[in-house]
């Protein structure tokens, strides 16, 4: 059964937005009551208004949303999200939207969509979008839905352009530590940081993915912006930024980045992180999909000392065990770093090998379970040179 979304011009009179909110906040109340010449009488029945557990988007076009019970949608919006204008505080002191209602109820860019009902979950409402949602690109859907009691729910999420093309990658170099400056950089001011060396296995676009290791996990992570990269690719992604000269690269022009570990002729892309993100010689450094919620990647080292993994590294380590990625969860699948300096990187042994199969035109690179001797722990850094 299908809804077609009209809700734009209801949102945008003042009077009945009063009205949607005034309904809101009575449609939270637990008990209703009225008064009689024998006081005030609780009356029965539910006057709770339906919760939303749960979104996700699906593909492209569509957004599934999954409430506390079933319910009927009187109305639904999807606009783009304008930075410093969906997120706006200022309200309104006239008859006029505020600045972030207006964007919210889609004022200017409205995306027509129509409201698809689940026959085998009644709790589940799905909104197709009439176009695809652009790769990468901040939305917010903005709605009321209502209860089989009359109690209604206005709600408002935010989600980003689902990305169907993530590029198969592999991770060849990585550098753990911030690098001691040495006399040049201390005249131009420039810094070695943490860097992950990465090459595209496939064509595709970055948005959805997600780095980061477990010594510090999601409080540190590194979430991909929407970049398309070509099969063969080598691009490098610097877990610090250090100052001047640490400029993204996400579009043709590779020469914007400046500064120590960058190339002319290789993306750069920066972190806005300014501290350490990684463990020096134990960590588990994973890439995730964030759209699926599976480790397409990973890196496990450690020290010989350290005969088990603490706190997050558990749960990564699991992950990437159940991901294939590793035989076994176990610190014995680690790759020994105990003879890593600040300014040696770890390399991947096998990569000239995956290289050579991009540049001779495999359609099909299988990568292969890691082990501790896929990984070299004292290379000199090189990030966007494969070796």
């Amino acid at each position: 059964m299908k809804f077609k979304s009209n809700f734009k011009g209801a949102l945008l009179s003042l009077a009945e937005v009063c009205v949607l909110v005034g309904i809101t906040l009575v449609s939270v109340v637990p008990f209703s009551c009225k008064v009689s010449t024998r006081g005030i009488q609780l009356l029965d029945g539910d006057y709770t208004p339906p919760k939303l557990d749960s979104y996700l988007v699906l593909d492209s076009k569509t957004i599934e949303l999954t409430f506390s019970e079933q319910v009927k949608v009187t109305g639904t919006v999807v606009s783009p999200f304008v930075e410093g204008v969906s997120d706006s505080d200022e309200h309104s002191t006239t008859d006029e939207l505020s600045p972030a209602l207006a964007a919210a109820v889609g004022e200017d860019e409205a995306i027509s969509s129509e409201v698809v009902y689940d026959e085998d979950n009644l709790n589940v409402v799905k909104v197709v979008l009439e176009k695809e949602a652009t790769i990468g690109m901040k939305y917010e859907l903005y709605g009321v839905v209502e209860d089989l009691h009359g109690n209604t729910l206005t709600f408002a999420v935010a989600f980003v352009g689902y990305n169907s093309r993530i590029p198969k990658l592999v991770m060849t170099e990585i550098q753990t530590d911030i690098v001691t400056k040495n006399a040049a950089e201390k005249a131009d001011g420039t810094r070695r940081a943490e860097f992950v060396e990465f090459l595209a296995l496939s064509d595709g676009n970055l948005s959805g993915l997600e780095l980061c290791g477990g010594a510090y996990g999601e409080a540190k992570n590194y979430v991909f912006p929407a970049v398309e990269v070509t099969k063969g690719e080598i691009f490098v992604v610097h877990l610090r930024n250090t100052g001047e000269g640490c400029i993204s690269e996400e579009d043709a022009d590779l020469t914007l980045a400046k500064g120590a570990y960058t190339d002319e002729n290789v993306r750069d892309l920066w972190a806005v992180n300014d501290s350490k993100c990684f463990g020096s010689k134990t960590d588990i450094i994973v890439l995730k999909n964030t759209l699926t919620n599976t480790i397409v990647d990973a890196f496990m080292f450690r020290e010989c000392s350290v005969t088990t993994w603490e706190n997050l590294k558990i749960d990564y380590s699991e992950d990437v065990a159940a991901a294939g990625l590793y035989e076994g969860a176990s610190v014995d699948f680690a790759t020994i770093a105990d003879g890593k300096t600040a300014s040696l990187t770890f390399t991947r042994v096998d990569s000239l090998d995956l290289y050579g199969k991009v540049l001779s035109g495999s359609e099909e690179i299988s990568v292969g379970v890691s082990s501790p001797e896929t990984w070299n722990s004292n290379s000199k850094a090189s990030p966007g040179v494969i070796n």
